[in-house]
């Protein structure tokens, strides 16, 4: 048990560390990983932290991803305003026609680590400066929480 607990501080830790300068979703698409799932238990835990009527998301990055595609639905079917980044191929003209006043800045990282023993993703949702995070455990076919959601202010 505790081999298992430190695999999963040095895992979280480390892929800290290699994450930290991109955003989106790593995970290889053949995986049989739930990502809808996933994007639920995000949108609940935002609606949490975040009253969704009086809230609007400016995503940062695309989100044309399994994940991002049902973030980007849940948040708005839960009541949230979303501004979702444009391709990226006229990003400068994009850019002078987004509205100035945005209030919360959003960006995800969903990615994995693999472990002789075991093998954990994790989610982290970035909201302006702040983060939360949640690491996750594949078993028997179902993607399972692995910890409690940690805050970053």
């Amino acid at each position: 048990m505790l081999k298992f607990f430190t695999t999963l501080l040095l895992a979280t830790v480390l892929t800290g560390c290699a994450t930290s300068s991109y955003y989106g979703n790593h995970l290889d698409s053949q995986e049989n990983i739930n990502q809808a799932q996933l994007a639920n238990e995000a949108v609940t835990q935002l609606s949490k932290l975040y009253p969704p009527a009086a809230t609007r998301f400016d995503l940062k990055h695309e989100t044309n991803d399994a994940f991002g595609i049902s973030l980007v639905k849940g948040l708005r079917e839960n009541g949230f305003a979303v501004i979702e980044q444009l391709p990226t191929e006229n990003s400068a003209d994009n850019a002078q026609k987004r509205p100035v006043n945005i209030v919360n800045e959003l960006r995800y990282v969903l990615d994995t680590t693999i472990d002789n023993d075991m093998h954990l993703y994790r989610m982290s949702l970035i909201v302006n400066d702040s983060s939360i995070t949640r690491p996750y455990l594949f078993q028997r076919g179902q993607i399972l929480p692995a910890g409690y959601w940690v805050r970053k202010e």
